[in-house]
This record gives C-alpha cells, sequence and structure tokens, in this order.
C-alpha cells in the first residue's frame, strides 16, 4: 500500500530499493520524525542482515507500506 511519508508510522515496513538498483529491501520503521520540513526514519532492516540507517523523505513522497497497515490489524 502506497502512503504519504507522514503518515509513516513507528511498526511499518517499508520497501525501498537499496544500494544499488532492482536491490529492494524491507526496512522496519523504528521512528519518525520531523526534521527541516522532512520526515526523517530512523529504520532496521528486515531481512537475514542487520543494517540501521535513516531515511528522509519528503512530506507528499509515497512509501511503499508493505506490513504494519490497516489491512494487517
Amino acid at each position: 500500500m502506497m502512503i504519504n511519508a507522514k503518515d509513516l508510522q513507528p511498526g511499518h515496513v517499508i520497501r525501498l530499493e537499496y544500494g544499488d538498483y532492482g536491490n529492494w529491501q524491507k526496512f522496519c520503521v523504528e521512528k519518525v520524525r520531523l526534521s527541516g520540513g522532512r520526515i526523517v526514519t530512523d529504520v532496521c532492516s528486515s531481512g537475514s542482515y542487520s543494517i540501521k540507517t535513516d531515511f528522509s523523505f519528503r512530506m507528499n513522497e509515497e512509501v511503499d507500506v508493505v506490513e504494519g497497515g490497516a489491512e494487517d490489524a
């Protein structure tokens, strides 16, 4: 499900192209904060190896949420 970055919440699992073209990874959102008019998320990978990083999105940028949305409730 595609949502605006401003609607991200901790617990959402987002899917992003990471590191190289076609390398799609899932990341669990741990924290969401506003910084400089942008949404910044602290995430960790939900794959077989551990990545802890953060991503910055424009407020209305669409993000692919694959788990943790209303359909999982």
